[in-house]
């Protein structure tokens, strides 16, 4: 039988594990769109007039990609969270 510790330990390793996963997948999906906000840019920057909807928007696309500032999370690590559980440095209450 799985200790207290051990059991917040798993629900918060499983909680992270999720939020990575759906990071990975928003991530995937937005760099499915950069060629596309490639080619909106392209456009915009060659056509005449004011494009500057076009562009902010491909920039904006291009950014989330990887491209600007955007950095992913780590990977959850259950030996982390047993380190942290062993400092008590970890919360013992349940993860959404």
């Amino acid at each position: 039988m799985a200790t207290k510790q051990q059991q917040a330990i798993e629900r918060r390793y499983q909680a992270e594990r999720e939020r990575h996963r759906q990071f990975e997948a928003v991530a995937d999906r937005l760099r499915a769109l950069a060629p596309k906000a490639l080619d909106v840019l392209e456009r915009a920057l060659d056509q005449t007039g004011d494009p500057k909807r076009a562009e902010a928007a491909a920039l904006a696309v291009l950014r989330a990609t990887g491209l600007g500032d955007l950095s992913k999370p780590t990977a959850p690590s259950r030996q982390i969270l047993e380190l942290q559980a062993s400092l008590g440095d970890l919360d013992d209450e349940d993860d959404e």
